[in-house]
C-alpha cells in the first residue's frame, strides 16, 4: 500500500457519518491537515480509508490486513472472534517469518512497508497487540496512540494476538455485529486462501457459536458451489494454481451447457474483488480463444465464421485470483486491473493446457464426456448418431470441434475406443 503525505490510499470517499464524527471534528477543527498526527488524520476522515463507515468498510479493511499478514508471516491458521457488540479478536498461529514490532502503527520513515492495521488501530477505542514468544511482548493503544516507544525491529514469534474495540465515535452508537453478513462475506474470502484454515466464533450473552473452514481446493470448490447453486450442468471444468514469472494466479472455470443473457465471472487481485475485471480476465479469455484457433488450424479448418459462432464467452463460468506485488488499476477505485505484462504469459499457459485437453477429448470421448456416452441414443458404430446427442448436451464450442473432427475423417467412429 502506498501512502502519500495526506495518507490517502486511493479509495472513494463517501460522506462520513456526520453525527458519529461531530465530537471529533470539534476537537480537530482548529488544526490544519499538516498539523494533524496520522492517527488524527485517519479519524477525521474515516471514509477515506474504510470506503464506507459501516460493516462493509470495516470487513473490507479487515480482510485486506489478513491478506497482508498471511503473506508476510506464512501463518496457516487464523482464529477470529467477534465479541459483544463491537469487539473483535484475531490470532495468527504457526508464524514462520519474522515480523516488525511496529506493525500496528504508521512508520513515517518507511511508508512502503505499512499495512492496513494502523487504520483499524486508529479507528478503535483501544487495541492490544500481543507477540507470543519466550519473553512475551505486549503493546497497548488508545485511538491508535501508545505511551510506550515502539521500534521497527524484526522479532520471531509463534503467534500474534490482536484484540480491539471499535470506537463508537467513528461507527456510531447504533453499530453492532451482524453475524450473518460477516459470515457470508468472510466465507467468500476464505475460498481465496486454500492453504489456510480459518475459525470464526461469535460470543454474545454468554453464548458461543464456532465454525471452522478449510477449502483445500480453493476456487475449484467455489466454482462447484456456484454450479450447484443454479448455473446448471457444466463441462470441461478446469482448475490451476501456479506461479508464472513474477506473479501467482489461481483460476477455476468451466463451460455451461446452455448460454443465458449474462455471464458469471468473478475476479480478484490479492484477494480483493475487481468488479470490472481487467488484464487477468483478458489473459484467460485470450488463452481460451487461442486454444480454439490453434485446434482449428491444426486440422486445416477455416476459423473465420465458424469461430464467431462458438460463443464460449457467453458460456464461461470463471473465478480468478491473481497475486501481484505491484498491481496497477484503472482509476483510483481499484475496480479494474491494468497490468499489461501478465496477459501474454496467462494466455500462453491456458492455451497450451486447453489444446492438450481438446486433443484428449477427440481420442477418448468416453473418458472425458462419460454422461454423454451413457445416453441411450448413442450408437458406438456411427458418429452421425452421436452428433445429435452432443448437440443437446455440450457447448457449441466443443460441439464445433467434434464436428470438425468428424468431417475431417469423413465418418469418424469410436468402435475401437473403450470406456476408461
Amino acid at each position: 500500500m502506498h501512502w502519500t503525505y495526506r495518507l490517502s490510499i486511493g479509495r472513494p470517499s463517501p460522506a462520513p457519518n456526520v453525527i458519529a464524527n461531530q465530537k471529533m471534528d470539534q476537537v480537530l477543527i482548529n488544526k490544519s491537515d499538516q498539523e494533524l498526527t496520522w492517527q488524527e488524520h485517519i479519524r477525521k476522515r474515516p471514509g477515506m480509508y474504510l470506503g464506507q463507515v459501516n460493516h462493509k468498510g470495516f470487513i473490507e479493511t479487515f480482510k485486506k490486513f489478513i491478506s497482508q499478514f498471511l503473506k508476510l508471516s506464512g501463518s496457516d491458521l487464523v482464529d477470529i472472534k467477534f465479541k459483544n457488540e463491537m469487539e473483535v479478536e484475531i490470532i495468527f498461529f504457526n508464524i514462520c517469518n519474522p515480523i516488525r514490532q511496529d506493525i500496528a502503527i504508521l512508520n513515517m520513515g518507511d511508508l512502503q512497508n505499512t499495512y492496513d492495521l494502523p487504520i483499524l488501530n486508529s479507528l478503535s477505542e483501544n487495541m492490544l497487540v500481543n507477540f507470543c514468544m519466550e519473553a512475551e511482548l505486549s503493546q497497548n493503544f488508545n485511538q491508535g496512540k501508545s505511551l510506550q516507544e515502539i521500534s521497527n525491529t524484526l522479532i520471531n514469534c509463534s503467534q500474534l494476538k490482536i484484540n480491539y474495540v471499535l470506537d463508537k465515535e467513528i461507527y456510531g452508537t447504533d453499530f453492532k455485529w451482524n453475524s450473518n453478513y460477516l459470515t457470508y462475506d468472510l466465507i467468500e474470502y476464505f475460498y481465496l486462501n486454500s492453504k489456510v484454515k480459518f475459525e470464526i466464533t461469535y460470543l454474545s450473552n454468554k453464548k458461543s457459536n464456532t465454525n471452522k473452514y478449510e477449502f483445500e481446493n480453493g476456487l475449484s470448490d467455489r466454482l462447484d458451489i456456484e454450479i450447484f447453486n443454479g448455473i446448471g450442468t457444466c463441462y470441461l471444468k478446469h482448475y490451476m494454481n501456479l506461479a508464472i514469472e513474477n506473479f501467482k494466479i489461481e483460476v477455476a472455470f468451466a463451460f455451461r451447457q446452455y448460454s443465458i443473457d449474462h455471464t458469471f465471472i468473478k475476479t480478484y487481485v490479492n484477494s480483493e474483488l475487481t468488479p470490472n475485471h481487467g488484464s487477468h480476465l483478458e489473459g484467460v479469455r485470450k488463452g481460451i480463444s487461442n486454444s480454439f484457433r490453434r485446434y482449428l488450424k491444426t486440422h486445416q479448418q477455416c476459423s473465420g465464421n465458424l469461430f464467431k459462432e462458438l460463443n464460449f464467452r457467453k458460456r464461461l463460468v470463471c473465478f480468478i485470483n491473481i497475486r501481484l506485488d505491484e498491481p496497477i488499476y484503472y482509476g483510483s477505485t481499484r475496480q479494474k486491473l491494468t497490468n499489461p505484462e501478465i496477459i501474454k504469459p496467462i494466455s500462453k499457459y491456458i492455451s497450451n493446457k486447453l489444446l492438450n485437453l481438446y486433443q484428449k477429448i477427440m481420442k477418448q470421448p468416453k473418458q472425458y464426456l462419460p454422461n454423454l456416452i451413457k445416453n441411450k441414443w448413442y450408437n458406438d458404430n456411427n458418429a452421425l448418431d452421436y452428433m445429435p446427442v452432443i448437440g443437446r448436451h455440450i457447448p457449441s464450442a466443443i460441439r464445433s470441434i467434434i464436428f470438425i473432427k468428424k468431417t475431417h475423417h469423413h465418418l469418424y467412429n469410436f468402435q475401437h475406443k473403450k470406456i476408461q
